[in-house]
């Protein structure tokens, strides 16, 4: 072989290995977004699934059939008092107030299907903190949380406050049964705060189990979707790359189980909700944005970003979720998830006003 052939051989060889290493690097481009933004999605589908179960469930142990039972609540937990006459219902939507800021949705229930079953008090609470005394003690025992309700529901002109204890000591007698909620001792985690409005419940009020409370929000911080939960007081991460969150109630006219409107949790739908209000919804839609995390490169080099140059609409364009505030906006891909929840126990309870 002569130098001209060894030369031409060099270059060949040259332009190959450039061919190869483009290809590569293309492929591997192309795997990273795949990649990504396959991940992103999955993990924003498996927060949009554990919604919608806790959604569905929604006001279990809190809605009686055929009524509202709270409209407002006082809890404590350990010692720190979680809920001072605070607006309550199954769900509750939180508007950002514009297009480009998340809502929330917060979820209300009770953890133990025992709620289901309530005992009545016999006579009239002497004080808020005074013993109760019921016409039975079924399924009750030292250190069961409960919650207890005016026997008479609530309205859309007249709410109603709960207060959820936890039993410190049970006797029974030959008119029932009489519990105690004290502040200190066995079983008196639920117990010892102090409320602007301590109600003493009258007779025939309803007390159920309730096992606890499953009272969470989603919300979006830092392009992240979390879940709070009120309780345990503790923030946990479900997905990232969640850059937008809107929500909608499915209100029914009357007692109807049909959806006739869409409304956001803002306007005469801010909370808190009259009873009025909460025995109309009968689902909720959420729409998410979630963002693909490769910064895509402009199609004309030296030029701006174009991956994206619109804001997408959700619901029929009657929403539009705009992102164009974010960092470098253009510079990435956008996904848009929908999702509708029935609420199970408003549509099959018939609850009403």
């Amino acid at each position: 072989m002569n130098i001209v052939e060894m030369m031409v051989a060099i270059v060949i060889w040259l332009l190959a290995s450039l061919a190869i290493m483009s290809s590569a690097t293309f492929f591997d481009s192309n795997r990273r977004g795949l990649t990504g933004e396959n991940s992103v999605q999955e993990n924003a589908m498996f927060a949009l699934t554990d919604i919608q179960r806790n959604v569905k469930n929604a006001g279990a142990g809190i809605a009686a059939s055929n009524n509202v039972t709270c409209t407002s609540m006082n809890v404590t937990f350990n010692g720190t008092v979680l809920a001072n006459g605070t607006g309550v219902a199954p769900v509750i939507i939180a508007d950002g107030g514009a297009n480009n800021v998340s809502d929330s949705i917060t979820v209300l229930s009770a953890t133990s299907t025992l709620a289901a079953s309530p005992v009545l008090t016999r006579d009239t609470m002497t004080s808020a903190t005074a013993a109760i005394n019921l016409k039975t003690a079924k399924d009750l025992s030292v250190g069961d949380v409960y919650l207890i309700s005016p026997g008479t529901p609530a309205t859309a002109s007249t709410g109603t406050l709960c207060s959820v204890g936890s039993i410190t000591a049970l006797t029974t007698n030959s008119l029932g049964a009489t519990i105690n909620h004290d502040s200190t001792g066995t079983g008196s985690t639920w117990n010892g705060g102090t409320y602007t409005t301590a109600q003493a419940y009258a007779a025939n009020s309803t007390l159920a189990k309730i096992g606890g409370l499953n009272w969470i929000t989603y919300q979006v911080g830092s392009q992240t979707l979390n879940l709070v939960d009120k309780i345990a007081q503790t923030t946990n991460s479900l997905a990232e790359n969640v850059v937008l969150m809107k929500a909608q109630y499915g209100v029914s006219a009357t007692s109807s189980s049909t959806v006739t409107s869409w409304v956001a949790g803002s306007g005469s739908w801010a909370t808190p909700l009259n009873a009025g209000q909460i025995s109309q919804i009968r689902a909720i839609r959420i729409a998410m944005v979630v963002r693909i995390p490769a910064q895509i490169k402009p199609s004309v080099a030296g030029g701006t970003c174009d991956a994206t140059t619109a804001s997408p609409t959700v619901w029929g364009g009657t929403q539009t979720m705009d992102i164009s505030g974010l960092t470098n906006w253009k510079c990435y891909k956008y996904r848009t998830l929908n999702m509708t929840i029935p609420l199970k126990n408003f549509i099959f309870s018939g609850t009403s006003t």
